[in-house]
C-alpha cells in the first residue's frame, strides 16, 4: 500500500501509464526519469553525458544527498533515450 502518488509539475510528465512518484512508509520511489525536455516533451542531450545531465536537471529534487542508482537491461528505453534513472529515497 502507498501513502500516495505524486507528480511535479517541474519534471516532465510521465510517458505511460504510471505516477512519477509515489510515496510509502517514509521513502519516495520516483519512476525512470527520461532526459526529457519539460516544455514539450523531447529528448535532450545526443550522448550518455548530455541525457545524464538533462535528468539531473530533471530531477533537482536532491541537494547534497545523491540517489543510488539501480541497473536494468532493456531491449529499448522509451523515446529512443540513451539514459533513464530511477530513485528511492527515504524521506527525512
Amino acid at each position: 500500500m502507498h501513502d500516495s502518488a505524486s507528480s511535479n509539475k517541474k519534471a516532465p510528465a510521465a510517458v505511460g501509464p504510471y505516477s512519477q512518484a509515489v510515496t510509502a512508509n517514509g521513502f519516495a520511489y520516483l519512476s525512470g526519469m527520461l532526459p526529457l525536455d519539460i516544455e514539450n516533451g523531447s529528448i535532450i542531450g545526443t550522448t550518455d553525458a548530455e541525457q545524464t545531465e538533462q535528468i539531473t536537471r530533471n530531477g533537482a529534487y536532491f541537494s547534497t544527498h545523491k540517489p543510488a542508482r539501480s541497473c536494468v537491461e532493456v531491449a529499448a528505453i522509451p523515446k529512443g533515450a540513451l539514459v533513464e534513472i530511477e530513485v528511492i529515497a527515504k524521506l527525512v
